[in-house]
């Protein structure tokens, strides 16, 4: 697989995150779920419960919160990588360190294949993938620009300091059947900091469609959404940024 963008050997990325939401028969219950750890354990020895809060009306209109398993997580020994059985779906997640695109892709397709011979989902109705990269830049900064074009811009008329900031924007694809989420922020800076720490958080997902389990226009369409994923990160970052990364 040919990939137009530059790699780097120290890249930021603290967390990549591949989704698949997908409908189960009826009847399909946590019991079963927790049989995929029978087809992983050798590499995700640790499970947990993945839980899910959601909010009751109770009597007299009152909202009260309900805590419920809606899965199961296991990690593996060094908590480097994590797969998630749903009943919604299927998450792989990869922390530091990423590698490359092509093999956290392709441990993802073999486990989403374990997951359909058990959960055996009905159809897949959705996608993403979800990149957070935590970014260092050497104290002192003269200019945020030089680093990251799209740093929010503050009114002539107020002081230029900025200690912390969050800024979040959805951009839709030409393409009707994507949209990415972008969340750049800083962390409260430190004055005893060497580095001033900018999260550029980035999500692609498709729109509502239908596709089978175990088709393949599902891992092309996977594809689609890292292509747009690069362009978001290499529109976001500038040349002097990207050097840290090399």
């Amino acid at each position: 697989m040919m990939d137009e963008f530059e790699t780097f050997s120290n890249p930021p990325i603290a967390e990549a995150m591949l989704d698949i939401k997908a409908t189960l028969p009826a009847g399909a219950d946590l019991a079963m779920l927790a049989q995929f750890h029978e087809a992983v354990r050798d590499r995700f020895p640790l499970k947990q419960e993945r839980l899910l809060q959601t909010l009751q009306f109770q009597t007299g209109g009152n909202l009260m919160p309900v805590v419920g398993v809606q899965g199961y997580l296991f990690r593996s020994a060094d908590d480097t990588k994590v797969v998630q059985a749903k009943l919604d779906g299927f998450t792989f997640n990869k922390l530091k360190p990423y590698g490359k695109w092509e093999s956290f892709r392709r441990e993802a397709k073999e486990l989403w294949e374990k997951y359909v011979a058990l959960a055996k989902p009905v159809t897949v109705h959705q996608i993403g993938l979800r990149y957070l990269n935590r970014i260092g830049i050497p104290h002192p900064v003269k200019e945020i620009r030089d680093f990251f074009p799209m740093f929010p811009e503050i009114p002539s008329q107020l002081p230029q300091g900025v200690s912390n900031f969050f800024m979040r924007m959805a951009i839709s694809d030409p393409a009707p059947d994507m949209a990415a989420f972008i969340t750049f922020a800083m962390e409260p800076f430190l004055p005893e900091s060497k580095f001033a720490v900018f999260i550029l958080d980035i999500e692609i997902a498709t729109v509502p469609l239908s596709l089978s389990p175990d088709s393949e226009t599902l891992w092309t369409k996977m594809d689609s959404l890292r292509k747009l994923k690069n362009q978001a990160f290499f529109s976001a970052v500038t040349e002097q940024t990207r050097k840290l990364f090399r």
